[in-house]
């Protein structure tokens, strides 16, 4: 207290330099809350989906890394043991050759999700349908939902693109959607151009020992299952029930927050 008493009076006999350290501290902290806050919104952007700020990512670990993909297998397990959250989706990147015969192929990049991805992000499509869960059964005919960015550079915004046949890979793909622009979100996705329904098969149901969720056939590029809880979630909770190589990564709080499983 002796010291605080004798640095006011020193303070106040110096008036001048008094106003010029209080000066300098105040335009200090005012330069780093202003940086602070435009990278914040620069770098750490909040999602354009409702609720943004309870998106969770859960990473499978191991010594070699930190952030690792998961089984079909386990993530199905998850999917079916789950206690904890309110859904639970999954998806991975493919590329693709898009085109006719009478034209060069474009290289592009789709996301094969699970049906339930959108409904749990919040997202209704601006023209068509999304796809549902029997058409993420295998056999069943091909169909994607375009993003509105690939939906207005190629096809010029035609509405009547809903039920036209489309070439991916060679494959005869029906377009059934078209997602918002608002969507579209290269931080999270990357650039898409299409999203198709995630097509697990009764070899990748029982295969536990494989470590990823997908390896496409081209252009592999990574694969992470999402999931959002119940309303209230307890970290310690989930991570109890996890084998030890997973671990929770939290973006915004831990309680009341959805969950991305990487």
């Amino acid at each position: 207290m002796n010291d605080l008493r004798f640095a006011f009076r020193q303070l106040l006999k110096n008036p001048g330099f008094t106003a010029v350290a209080v000066l300098t501290l105040g335009l200090g902290i005012g330069a780093n809350t202003s940086m602070f806050s435009m990278l914040n919104a620069a770098m750490f952007p909040h999602l354009p989906y409702p609720d943004s700020g309870r998106l969770v990512r859960v990473y499978r670990t191991s010594p070699q890394s930190q952030a690792l993909s998961h089984s079909c297998a386990n993530f199905l397990d998850h999917r079916e043991q789950n206690h904890v959250f309110s859904s639970l989706a999954a998806y991975y990147w493919e590329g693709f050759n898009f085109g006719s015969t009478a034209q060069a192929p474009e290289r592009l990049t789709a996301v094969h999700a699970t049906a339930d991805l959108f409904p749990m992000l919040g997202i209704h499509p601006t023209l068509g349908r999304i796809f549902n869960a029997e058409e993420t059964q295998p056999g069943r005919d091909p169909v994607a939902v375009l993003s509105h960015g690939f939906w207005t550079s190629h096809f010029a915004g035609d509405t009547n693109i809903i039920g036209r046949t489309l070439r991916f890979d060679g494959e005869s793909v029906v377009a059934i959607g078209v997602l918002p622009a608002a969507f579209d979100c290269p931080m999270l996705w990357g650039n898409v151009e299409a999203w198709r329904p995630f097509v697990i098969t009764s070899e990748e149901r029982s295969n536990v020992e494989n470590r990823f969720l997908k390896r496409s056939r081209t252009d592999w590029r990574g694969s992470m299952p999402i999931m959002m809880p119940a309303p209230v979630f307890d970290c310690s909770l989930w991570q109890s029930r996890c084998r030890p190589m997973h671990r929770v990564e939290a973006r915004g709080s831990c309680l009341d927050s959805r969950i991305l499983f990487c």
